[in-house]
C-alpha cells in the first residue's frame, strides 16, 4: 500500500514537472522523476530527486540540492551543490560557492572548480579539479590530482596524491592512514597529522595559561605584603570567616565573579547608568585581587596550622603564610586542565569574604 503511494506520488510529481528540463525557470524548482535531464537555466534553487541526473550545460545561479543513485553534471552553478548518490561524477562544472557531496564513489574531473570551500564524503573519492577555499574530504581511499589554494583536511585508511597535485595550504591528516605521494606533488604548508597540531595547540593555550596565572598570582603576594606590614589583622580576620562560614563565601564570591562584569556592561547601556557601571567594572578586578591574595594566606595558614600550630601571629610570620601559600598556588596553577580549578576556588572564596566584609562593615578596606 505505502509502495503504491509513493510510486503514485513519483508519477504525480513526473506530471507536474517533466523529466526533461531544458526550459528556463524562474521559481524555485522541485523535480522529481526516474531519469532527469537538466541542461536548462535556473535562476533560484533547484531541489532535485530521481534515479539518475544528468546534465551537460547546466546553468543554475542558485543553490542546487539533488539525491539521485547516479548523478552526472556539467555546467556552472551560481551559488552552492549539495548532492548525494550512489555514484557521482562532476564534468567541468564550476561551482561559485560550496561543495558538499556524499556518496559511494565520487569523481571531480580536472576541468572542475569550486571558488568556495569542499567537503566530500565517500566511498572511494577522486578529485582532480580546484578548489579556492578550505577542503574536508572522508573516504575509505582517497586520490588527489587537482589545486587547492587552502588546507585540505583528510580522513581517510588510503591517500594517494598524483603528480600535479598543489596544495597551497596543509595537508591534515586524520588518523595515519597508508600515504602515497609523488616526487611532482607540492604542498606549501607540509604534512601534519590533525592530532599533533591540536596537541601544538594545546601546549601554546597552556604556556598562555600558565603565564596568566603566574601574572594573576604575583599581584596577590605584593598586596599582601602591604596588608602583613600595615594591617596585620586584616589577612587573619578574612582567613577565620572563610573557615567559619566556607559555603557562604563560596556562593557570595562566586555571584559577585558572575555577575559584576553582566551587571556593569548592561549599566553602561543608559546615561544614568554609566557611573555605576564604570564603579562596577572597576571594582570588579579588585575584588578578585583581593580574593586571591585572601586565599593564598589560607592556604598558608592551612598548612602551618597542621606542621607548627603554635606558630607566632608576627608580620613576618603572616608574609611567610601568604607567601607559602601563593606559591603552592602557583605551582598547583601549571597543572594541566585541572589546576586552575582550586586556585579559582580558594579566590572566589577570598572574594566572597570582601563582598560579605564590605555588607557588614561598609569598606572594602575593612577586614576585621
Amino acid at each position: 500500500m505505502i509502495k503504491n503511494i509513493v510510486q503514485a506520488a513519483i508519477l504525480a510529481a513526473c506530471i507536474i514537472h517533466p523529466a526533461n528540463a531544458q526550459e528556463t525557470n524562474k521559481a524555485n524548482a522541485y523535480l522529481f522523476g526516474s531519469e532527469l535531464s537538466l541542461d536548462g537555466s535556473q535562476h533560484n534553487d533547484a531541489y532535485v530527486a530521481a534515479r539518475t541526473i544528468t546534465a551537460g550545460s547546466l546553468k543554475s545561479q542558485g543553490d542546487m540540492i539533488m539525491t539521485a543513485l547516479n548523478i552526472n553534471i556539467a555546467g556552472h552553478i551560481g551559488e552552492s551543490l549539495m548532492a548525494a548518490g550512489n555514484n557521482i561524477s562532476l564534468t567541468k562544472l564550476r561551482i561559485d560557492e560550496d561543495l558538499l557531496l556524499a556518496g559511494r564513489n565520487l569523481i571531480v574531473d580536472g576541468d572542475s572548480l569550486v571558488k568556495g570551500g569542499a567537503k566530500i564524503a565517500g566511498q572511494t573519492l577522486e578529485f582532480h579539479g580546484k578548489v579556492e577555499g578550505s577542503t574536508d574530504l572522508a573516504g575509505q581511499e582517497v586520490i588527489l590530482s587537482g589545486t587547492f589554494l587552502g588546507d585540505v583536511l583528510v580522513s581517510t585508511t588510503t591517500l594517494i596524491i598524483q603528480d600535479n597535485t598543489v596544495i597551497n595550504g596543509a595537508l591534515l591528516l586524520k588518523g595515519e592512514p597508508r600515504l602515497v605521494v609523488s616526487e611532482r606533488a607540492k604542498i606549501a604548508g607540509g604534512i601534519t597529522n590533525e592530532e599533533s597540531q591540536l596537541a601544538n595547540r594545546f601546549k601554546d593555550w597552556q604556556k598562555r595559561l600558565s603565564w596568566l596565572t603566574s601574572s594573576f598570582l604575583a599581584l596577590p603576594l605584593l598586596l599582601g605584603l602591604g596588608l602583613a606590614l600595615f594591617s596585620p589583622d586584616r589577612l587573619p580576620a578574612s582567613a577565620k570567616m572563610i573557615k567559619t562560614r566556607m559555603w557562604s563565601m563560596l556562593g557570595i564570591g562566586l555571584g559577585i565573579i558572575l555577575l559584576f562584569p553582566i551587571l556593569g556592561a548592561l549599566m553602561m547601556v543608559t546615561v544614568v547608568g554609566i557611573p555605576v557601571g564604570v564603579y562596577l567594572l572597576a571594582t570588579w578586578p579588585m575584588v578578585i585581587l583581593f580574593g586571591a591574595t585572601i586565599g593564598a594566606y589560607l592556604v598558608g595558614d592551612l598548612l602551618f596550622k597542621r606542621i607548627r600550630p603554635a606558630m607566632g601571629g608576627q608580620w613576618y610570620l603572616r608574609m611567610l603564610r601568604m607567601i607559602t601559600g601563593g606559591i603552592i598556588l602557583f605551582a598547583i596553577g601549571f597543572v594541566p586542565m585541572v589546576g586552575l580549578l582550586p586556585v579559582a576556588i580558594v579566590t572566589i572564596l577570598g572574594a566572597g569574604s570582601v563582598a560579605y566584609i564590605r555588607w557588614r562593615q561598609g569598606s572594602v578596606y575593612y577586614f576585621k
